[in-house]
C-alpha cells in the first residue's frame, strides 16, 4: 500500500496527506526509510497521531526529523500531538545540521501547558526552524514564560501566536509587555509577527504602541482583535514614525470610517508600507454607515500604498528623522543643560557640570592645586566635545549621504548601463533577423514585393528604424529603478552605522563626564586649607551638592543611551490629539501682576457655632463662605 511505497527509495519531493486519517507513527517510519533525501514539503494536518495508545513516542519520529536533508515545510496543524511526540520532534530537529529556515505549523495541536514545558526546554537549541506557527494551542498563562524563550531563539524569523491569550486583564498586560520586550531587543531576529483572532481589544494598543520605534518587524497581522477606533489611532501614530514595516493586516477590528481616516493621514508621511490586506469586514461595516467618506478614505490609503510600491521617494531628512526613533535633543540638553545655539552660547540653564566647573574654578585660583586645575582643564575639554556632540548625528548622516550619492555603486551602474544598452541593441537586431526570416518562409513573394516597394532600405531597414532601443531605456531601468532600491538599502545601512557611532561616542562622553564630576566633587568636598583658602558659599538652590547618582539622573540619556538589550518604546501619549502634549508641572508658572507676584488667597475660618438643641438643625450643612 501507501506505506510500502513510501518506505522504498524514491524521488518524492511534495507529499500532501492532510485529512486522510493515516496513522502518523507508521507514516514517519515509512518516510524514514524512503523519503529522507529529497522530501521538501510534508503536510499531514488533521490526522491522528496513533490509532493505539502508546506510552512513548516511536523512535522513528525523532530519527526522521534528524535525518531529513531537504525539508522546507512541515504541517501538523490540527493534529493532537502528545508531549512525548513533540519532544521527539524537537530533539530530532535540534540534532539536524542540514535543515535551515524550516516552516513548522503546529497550530491547533492542543499543546497547552505540557507542550509549553517541552517548548521551553528544547526550543532554544533548535536552529533549523525559521517559521513557527503556534496559534490556537491554549497556552494562555504559559505565554508569560514561553515568550522569552521564543525571543532567545535567533533562528526564528516568522512567528504566529494568535488565539492563545484567553487570560485575565492583568495577566494579559504582563504577557503583552513580555512580547513587546521580545520584539524590542537589539538582536531580535523576528521579521513577521501574527496575533490574529486573539480578541485583545483595547490592550492591543500595548503592542501597537511598540511598533513605532520597532526596527525588525516587516510584517504584522493584527486582525481579529476588536481594537476599534482607539486602536486605529494608535496604529496611525505608530505608522507615522515606523520605517521598517512593509505589510499590515488589521481586519475585524470594528474600525469605522474615523479610524480609516486616521490611518490614511498617517500614511501620507509613511513611505515604507507597501501592502495592506483588504480589511473587507470593517470596510463593509463602514460603508453601511458612511459610504462616501469611507470610499474617499480608502482611495487615499490605496494611493499611498501605490506610491510606496513604486520605490523609495521619502526625502533624506524625513528618513533621518524617522530612523528608529532617534531623538538627540533630549540627550543634548541633558549633557549641556538647557538650550544651546550653534555658536556655543547658552541661552538657558547652563547645566550641572558647567555650574560645578565654575565653582571649582573659583575655588582653585590659588597656587598649589595642580590636580584641581588639571581636572578643570579636562572638564572644559569634555564640555567642548559635548557641545560638538549635538551635531554629531546630523553631520555623520549628511556625510554618509554625500559619499553614497557619488560612490562606486553609481559609477558601476553607469558603466553597466552602457553595456546593457549595447546588449539591448544586439538583441533587437537578432530579433529582427528572426522575424524577417520567418516572414520570408511563410510569405516570400509578398515580402520580396515589399522589399522593392521600400526602395534601398527595404523592409528590414524600415523595421530597424522602428525597433531601435528607446532612448535611455537601460539607464532608466538600472539607475532609476534598481539604483533607487540599492541606494535605499545602502541608506538604511548608513543610518544604522551612524546610529551606532553616535551612541558609542555619546556613551563614552557621558562616562567621562561622570568621572570628571566625581573628581571635581572631591575637590569641592575638601577643607578650606586643602583648597588653598576659603571658598565662596554656594548660592541657595544650587545643585552642586548632588551625588553622582543624582547627576546620572539629571543627565537624561534615554534618547541615545538605551539599554543594551532593549529598544526605546514610544510613550503612551498617542491617545492625545495631533500635536497635543500634556503640560508639565514645571511649565505652569504663577501669574504675575505689575506690583509683583499675586499674594496667596486665603479663606477665613468660619466662626464657631455652638450646637443647637434642635436635632433637625444639627443635620443641616454649614453655610458656604465665598
Amino acid at each position: 500500500g501507501l506505506y510500502s511505497f513510501l518506505a522504498q527509495p524514491n524521488a518524492l519531493q511534495h507529499l500532501d496527506l492532510a485529512s486522510t486519517d493515516c496513522a502518523l507513527d507508521v507514516l514517519f517510519g515509512a518516510l524514514l526509510h524512503g523519503c529522507c533525501p529529497r522530501l521538501n514539503y510534508l503536510n499531514v494536518a488533521r490526522n491522528t497521531f496513533s490509532h493505539r495508545k502508546a506510552r512513548e513516542a516511536p523512535p522513528t519520529l525523532r530519527q526522521f526529523f534528524c535525518s531529513a536533508f531537504a525539508l522546507a515545510h512541515v504541517s501538523l496543524a490540527g493534529v493532537r500531538v502528545p508531549p512525548d511526540a513533540l519532544r521527539s520532534l524537537f530533539q530530532g530537529l535540534a540534532a539536524n545540521t542540514h535543515l535551515i529556515d524550516l516552516h513548522l505549523d503546529l497550530s491547533g495541536c492542543e499543546l497547552r501547558s505540557p507542550g509549553a514545558r517541552v517548548l521551553r526546554e528544547l526550543l532554544g537549541g533548535v536552529s533549523a526552524v525559521g517559521s513557527l506557527d503556534l496559534s490556537d494551542n491554549g497556552f494562555d498563562a504559559d505565554l508569560l514564560t514561553l515568550v522569552p524563550v521564543l525571543g532567545k531563539n535567533k533562528a526564528l524569523k516568522h512567528l504566529w501566536l494568535g488565539k492563545n491569550f484567553n487570560v485575565k486583564a492583568r495577566m494579559l498586560e504582563e504577557i503583552l509587555q513580555k512580547l513587546v520586550q521580545m520584539i524590542q531587543e537589539e538582536d531580535c531576529s523576528l521579521q513577521s509577527l501574527s496575533v490574529a483572532d486573539s480578541r485583545l481589544k483595547a490592550r492591543t494598543s500595548i503592542l501597537v504602541n511598540a511598533l513605532g520605534s520597532n526596527a525588525c518587524l516587516a510584517k504584522v497581522d493584527l486582525s481579529g482583535n476588536l481594537m476599534e477606533d482607539v486602536g486605529a489611532k494608535m496604529l496611525a501614530k505608530a505608522l507615522q514614525i515606523n520605517s521598517t514595516l512593509r505589510s499590515l493586516t488589521w481586519d475585524r477590528n470594528n474600525t469605522t470610517a474615523v479610524g480609516f481616516q486616521d490611518v490614511a493621514r498617517a500614511l501620507r508621511s509613511n513611505y515604507t508600507l507597501t501592502f495592506m490586506a483588504l480589511p473587507l469586514s470593517d470596510l463593509t461595516a463602514a460603508y453601511r454607515s458612511a459610504p462616501e467618506h469611507t470610499d474617499a478614505v480608502w482611495q487615499q490609503i490605496q494611493w499611498c500604498l501605490l506610491r510606496n510600491g513604486r520605490g523609495p521617494t521619502a526625502p533624506p531628512d524625513q528618513a533621518l528623522r524617522l530612523h528608529r526613533g532617534i531623538v538627540t535633543s533630549t540627550a543634548r540638553a541633558g549633557v549641556l543643560g538647557g538650550s544651546w545655539v550653534d555658536a556655543g552660547e547658552s541661552r538657558g540653564d547652563p547645566g550641572v557640570l558647567c555650574r560645578l566647573s565654575g565653582r571649582v574654578q573659583a575655588a582653585a585660583r590659588g597656587p598649589g592645586h595642580p590636580a584641581a586645575r588639571r581636572d578643570l582643564a579636562e572638564a572644559r575639554e569634555l564640555l567642548r566635545e559635548a557641545r560638538n556632540a549635538r551635531a554629531l548625528f546630523p553631520s555623520l548622516a549628511a556625510l554618509g549621504r554625500a559619499v553614497a550619492g557619488d560612490g562606486p555603486v553609481r559609477h558601476l551602474l553607469e558603466s553597466v548601463a552602457g553595456d546593457v544598452g549595447k546588449a539591448v541593441d544586439r538583441e533587437l537586431q537578432v530579433l529582427l533577423e528572426a522575424l524577417a526570416g520567418r516572414a520570408a518562409q511563410l510569405c516570400p513573394r509578398a515580402l520580396g514585393a515589399a522589399e522593392g516597394r521600400w526602395g534601398g532600405r527595404g523592409v528590414r531597414g524600415a523595421a530597424a528604424q522602428r525597433l531601435r532601443d528607446p532612448p535611455g531605456l537601460a539607464r532608466a531601468a538600472l539607475l532609476e529603478l534598481a539604483g533607487q532600491r540599492i541606494r535605499h538599502q545602502l541608506g538604511e545601512v548608513t543610518l544604522a552605522l551612524v546610529t551606532f557611532l553616535t551612541n558609542a561616542v555619546v556613551e563614552e562622553l557621558l562616562r567621562e563626564l561622570r568621572r570628571v564630576h566625581r573628581a571635581l566633587a572631591q575637590h569641592m568636598a575638601g577643607t578650606p586649607e586643602e583648597r588653598g583658602g576659603p571658598s565662596p558659599p554656594p548660592p541657595r538652590g544650587d545643585p552642586l551638592d548632588s551625588t553622582d547618582e543624582e547627576l546620572g539622573t539629571a543627565i537624561d540619556t534615554l534618547a541615545l543611551q538605551r539599554p543594551k538589550r532593549c529598544r526605546r518604546i514610544r510613550p503612551t501619549s498617542a491617545f492625545l490629539g495631533h500635536g497635543e502634549d500634556p503640560p508639565s508641572r514645571d511649565s505652569l508658572s504663577p501669574l504675575s501682576s505689575p506690583e509683583g507676584a499675586l499674594p496667596p488667597r486665603t479663606r477665613p475660618r468660619p466662626p464657631h457655632r455652638p450646637p443647637s438643641h434642635n436635632p433637625a438643625h444639627n443635620l443641616m450643612a454649614p453655610p458656604l463662605h465665598p
